[in-house]
């Protein structure tokens, strides 16, 4: 079982329950919101309708007795063919793969007009009244702070030869202080920061 969502989430769940009951099959984008629910509104979704779920879907074709074959994508480009016998109910999650080719929208949205009829419905206002106080608050990204890392001044060369074992091995002990002040540790440290190149010198 799914954990509580949030209200505004909740409500539009509330919402969409009696439209996409009266179709079978509810075909929902792999867009998450934004909050602590994202993402979770096909799941949530299932679950008030007690149906199954199946996400990553890249491709959904009729058949003949009227059943439908979906097509799930896997990790490394792996395929499932599912077979949803007739009057199956479910919710079908559609992959992001498919966003990234520029032409499927258009081509999907051409075929659609040739071959079936998209109506416009317009679902019933949610009644908690908290979507208005769960506008979305949009803010500038914060930059993610990255490892620091240090500079290699190894050749190529030397590198090639050290991926095939001819090369010298490469030295991977340190230098331990054990003596002088904290001053000498201090500077000693900071000397070898600069020489990874992971501090600048003074100008």
């Amino acid at each position: 079982r799914l954990a509580q969502p949030e209200p505004s989430l909740a409500d539009a769940v509330a919402a969409l329950v009696p439209v996409c009951r009266e179709s079978a099959l509810v075909l929902a984008g792999p867009r998450g919101e934004s909050g602590l629910s994202s993402g979770m509104l096909p799941y949530l979704l299932a679950q008030r309708l007690q149906r199954e779920l199946i996400g990553e879907v890249i491709d959904l074709r009729p058949e003949a007795d009227g059943g439908w074959r979906v097509v799930q994508a896997l990790p490394r480009g792996a395929r499932r063919a599912w077979r949803l016998e007739p009057g199956t109910a479910a919710v079908l999650v559609t992959s992001a793969r498919l966003a990234q080719r520029e032409d499927l929208p258009q081509r999907h949205a051409w075929v659609a007009a040739q071959h079936g009829r998209i109506e416009d419905r317009r679902a019933d206002t949610a009644s908690s009244g908290q979507l208005e106080a769960n506008r979305w608050v949009l803010e500038p990204a914060r930059k993610q702070r990255r490892a620091l890392a240090a500079a290699s001044n190894e050749s190529g060369a030397a590198r090639m030869a050290r991926a095939t074992g001819s090369g010298a091995p490469a030295r991977q002990g340190g230098i331990v202080i054990r003596e002088g002040s904290t001053v000498d540790k201090a500077q000693a440290l900071l000397e070898h920061l600069r020489k990874l190149a992971l501090v600048q010198p003074p100008a």
